[in-house]
């Protein structure tokens, strides 16, 4: 982000430009009466498809799609599905932007011609990004007015429980999160790392649908650029997430008092947690190596040449305003103090918790792009119920992504909370909880050619 504002700022007439954020968590449901978004879940600017005022001559939003200047090709023998021509633009959900192959081709121009009317399109998103960041629990009352349903699985609260993430690591990915949790199991320490809410936005602006009941009723064809890893940094629109992103970076420093250089610091285990060493899928770095904050960050060279240490740093970067020279205007963030009881986000009470629930022996290459771990249980109606879930931002493929291939196995911790329990024991004697994953293509769907093997769960009792 900090490179391109000075790439930007390279331009003639634009020496001052900034790039601002997209205030993810500003969000307000529509007015009860009005039916209408009190403050849009995401900005008019980034979804008006025609501007008043032309730029260059031309209408056309800059911020609302781009159009590719050099085609996205896949490797050879490698699958096709996720290239794109020249002149392809970016679409986001509803519409689909899978044009790899001939038979994707027929099934985007048929999708997409059901979604003709780009107002309306804006709508559909805006509901959709709403839906994510609502969340998707709605249980049923157990008789006590008293009661309240905790809420870890909208994307409000996981950027809130992201602010309480104990550590730098476990804050920055959710490898060491997931590890973490899995040998603390604490009932003090119900976080999620950035990571989770950061996937979840970019599954929900590129093409995964959330309802606010049992799990979803996706779009079947929904193929946003922002799902994917491939393509999602040339929707606009992803530069002002990032900047959100930094925008929770800083806030999770300033909670936690680090915000000077030595301040931030990597918590190593034995054997090493994951996230705090190097793999097969770094480059420049042996396998092996642990991550300092004094580890080069390639390929980001210092702004002033330095011969003893070319490359940029973790401590050549901690404090922004010192260091880089910027800050962030107050943000809802700010507003919100980390109140977890807004009006908007179930009260959380740690004090209910009583377990927490693993889902393991979940594969990348078994599944086409981005999926969602999603976390079930029989309902006191004998339906299903989500209990929970996880995004997880991947690839098309995954065959020729080194990186991907050193982290294919997933895994996802959720906790479980004695309301929940209760309210699933109604019709049962005991809960038996399972794992579907769902794609864009449908729920549960593996690559035979991989021998992939069905998700299971695991129980984590709490060590307090």
């Amino acid at each position: 982000m900090y490179r391109l504002e000075d790439a930007l700022r390279s331009i003639e007439g634009c020496e001052d430009v900034t790039l601002p954020y997209w205030d993810e968590t500003l969000f307000r449901p529509e007015h009860p009466e009005t039916g209408k978004y009190e403050v849009p879940p995401i900005p008019t600017i980034l979804t008006t498809h025609e501007l008043e005022v032309p730029i260059d001559g031309s209408t056309h939003n800059p911020l609302f799609s781009y159009t590719l200047q050099r085609a996205i090709e896949a490797a050879p023998g490698r699958e096709e599905r996720y290239t794109k021509p020249q002149g392809y633009k970016t679409v986001r959900y509803p519409l689909s932007g899978l044009v790899g192959t001939q038979k994707d081709r027929d099934h985007t121009a048929a999708h997409n011609a059901r979604f003709s009317d780009p107002n309306g399109n804006v709508r559909i998103l805006n509901d959709n990004v709403a839906q994510w960041l609502k969340g998707t629990v709605e249980l049923p009352r157990d008789g006590n007015e008293k009661t309240t349903y905790p809420d870890t699985s909208s994307v409000y609260a996981r950027f809130m429980l992201s602010l309480d993430a104990p550590t730098y690591t476990t804050f920055s990915n959710k490898a060491s999160a997931t590890a973490w949790v899995e040998v603390q199991a604490s009932s003090e320490h119900v976080f999620n790392s950035l990571e989770t809410p950061h996937n979840a936005m970019h599954l929900a602006v590129g093409g995964f649908y959330q309802e606010g009941k049992y799990i979803a009723s996706p779009i079947i064809g929904a193929n946003g650029d922002m799902g994917d890893n491939e393509t999602a940094g040339f929707d606009p629109i992803f530069f002002f997430h990032h900047c959100f992103i930094d925008y929770v970076f800083w806030a999770w420093q300033r909670k936690w008092g680090c915000t000077d250089p030595g301040s931030l610091t990597i918590d190593y285990t034995e054997p090493p947690r994951p996230g705090t060493f190097t793999d097969e899928g770094m480059p420049s770095i042996p396998k092996g190596t642990l991550l300092t904050m004094e580890t080069n960050l390639y390929p980001f060279r210092k702004t002033t040449p330095d011969p003893e240490q070319p490359y940029q740093t973790g401590n050549d970067l901690v404090n922004i305003e010192q260091q880089l020279g910027y800050s962030y205007a107050p943000g809802s963030l700010d507003v919100m103090q980390l109140d977890l009881t807004d009006k908007f986000l179930t009260h959380n009470d740690r004090k209910e918790l009583v377990r927490f629930q693993k889902a393991k022996r979940i594969n990348r290459a078994d599944y086409p792009g981005s999926f969602i771990i999603r976390l079930l249980a029989n309902g006191p109606d004998g339906k299903p119920f989500q209990v929970g879930y996880e995004p997880v931002l991947s690839r098309w493929s995954v065959a020729n992504c080194a990186n991907c291939q050193s982290h294919l196995e997933v895994e996802a911790i959720f906790p479980i909370y004695q309301s929940v329990e209760n309210t699933l024991l109604q019709n049962e004697e005991k809960i038996g909880y399972w794992v579907e994953i769902q794609t864009r293509e449908g729920f549960g769907l593996r690559n035979p050619e991989t021998g992939g093997k069905s998700p299971l769960v695991d129980e984590i009792p709490l060590k307090d």
